[in-house]
């Protein structure tokens, strides 16, 4: 599924509450190749702009709270 999606131009982006090495070990069984994280910490007094950078570079975020999610969906979803 993840193959077809890419194959379409559709990135997945990965919003969690786990940490960091759950998160990995899970990408590496379904085939994710998840070079950068951020976690919810690295979100705090980020700016909209700022925050909307991160998103963009990165695909993979751990350690949010529901807020947080939220917050990132607003950048990816118009």
């Amino acid at each position: 599924a993840l193959t077809a999606l890419k194959e379409d131009g559709i990135t997945v982006k990965v919003l969690t509450g786990d940490n960091e090495a759950v998160t990995r070990n899970v990408g590496n069984q379904v085939g994710l190749n998840i070079d950068r994280v951020y976690q919810g910490k690295d979100l705090e007094n980020k700016t909209d702009a700022e925050l909307k950078e991160m998103v963009r570079a990165c695909d993979v975020f751990v350690k949010l709270s529901p807020q947080q999610k939220a917050q990132i969906d607003k950048m990816v979803i118009p």
